[in-house]
């Protein structure tokens, strides 16, 4: 059986990006790991990016004490780093001043579990993941539809919309994700410890 502090969930996730007139989607899999030695998730995901076309963008990342070592690899060329164990793939999705209402009952994959409606607002901290080196800043929102079973999400549909200022120009950015559960089961450690290990060995390898 599985709970919120030991599960590992395979979902298919598909994130789209509009940029005023412009739209990027970006579709694939991934897997998280909630135990009690620490988290993992690795995944895949391919983005049509013209003029070039399709661009497969994989990742992994294990936790271990107050830190997430994470390695994401496209066209060839692979990126270690060491985060805040805090800092999750869908980042986007958790704002602050968040609220969160019971909207009724869902079934996915045979469990019956809770509908909740969330809503609340991206923070700067948000904002200086996203632009990194850029001077800018920006305001957001996101809302979203989880159905929960046993403090596990089995399906997300989120919507983040975002006013960000860089260098002097305004943009307007609105994400759509999906995110469903194909399969849930217990806590994998045999697979824990291997991604840690691979992506420690990541950060070694960049030094």
């Amino acid at each position: 059986m599985f709970g919120a502090r030991d599960h590992e969930v395979n979902y298919t996730v598909a994130v789209t990006v509009h940029l005023g007139d412009v739209s990027l989607r970006m579709t694939g899999w991934n897997v998280v790991g909630v135990g009690p030695v620490g988290n993992y998730s690795f995944g895949e995901f391919v983005m049509n990016l013209p003029p070039q076309g399709p661009v497969k963008i994989t990742f992994k990342s294990a936790t271990e004490g107050n830190l997430t070592y994470v390695v994401t690899c496209a066209v060839g060329q692979c990126q270690a780093e060491a985060a805040a164990a805090n800092s999750a793939m869908l980042y986007l999705l958790h704002g602050v001043n968040a609220t969160r209402a019971e909207r009724g009952r869902c079934t996915h994959l045979g469990y019956v579990g809770v509908l909740y409606e969330e809503r609340g607002y991206l923070g700067p901290e948000v904002f200086a993941q996203l632009l990194g080196d850029l001077r800018g800043s920006g305001t957001g929102t996101y809302v979203s539809n989880v159905c929960e079973f046993a403090g596990v999400q089995l399906t997300v549909s989120g919507t983040v919309s975002m006013n960000v200022t860089v260098y002097g120009q305004a943009l307007t950015i609105r994400v759509n994700i999906e995110s469903v559960a194909a399969k849930v089961g217990p806590f994998d450690g045999e697979r824990y410890r291997q991604l840690l290990q691979e992506a420690k060995s990541a950060q070694t390898t960049k030094a």
